[in-house]
């Protein structure tokens, strides 16, 4: 799979607590990628990312994604609690996860999970 970027994931656990998963390589796309010629155009309150198989090392087991849980763009050094989660989301464009597909069929090469996200 080709891969564009990095990314951060900041899952809610159940204590309320976010815990801060970065993925060195993902194919992240948002409206900023999409020409003219696609199906349907975006005002940039959409993205979509694609994590590789080969990047989902210990998920399942000790990193999660979830409804609600955010997603930005590179590598994002920010201690993220509920009360903050405005500035997050300000200062370094994150995205709210809408849905996690888990794309696990296949020749494994191809197996990746596909996170849709809104702005």
């Amino acid at each position: 799979m080709i891969t564009n970027a990095s990314c951060t994931i900041f899952h809610l656990n159940s204590n309320g607590e976010f815990s801060r998963y970065v993925i060195p390589a993902v194919y992240f796309r948002n409206a900023d990628n999409l020409d003219s010629s696609a199906a349907v155009l975006s005002d940039g309150s959409e993205a979509v990312v694609f994590i590789p198989s080969e990047s989902l090392d210990g998920y399942g087991k000790s990193w999660f994604i979830s409804k609600k849980d955010y997603i930005c763009r590179g590598t994002v050094n920010f201690e993220a609690t509920q009360k903050n989660a405005p500035e997050l989301r300000k200062r370094f464009d994150a995205y709210t996860v809408v849905s996690c597909e888990e794309l696990f069929y296949g020749s494994r090469r191809l197996w990746h999970l596909k996170i849709k996200c809104k702005a």
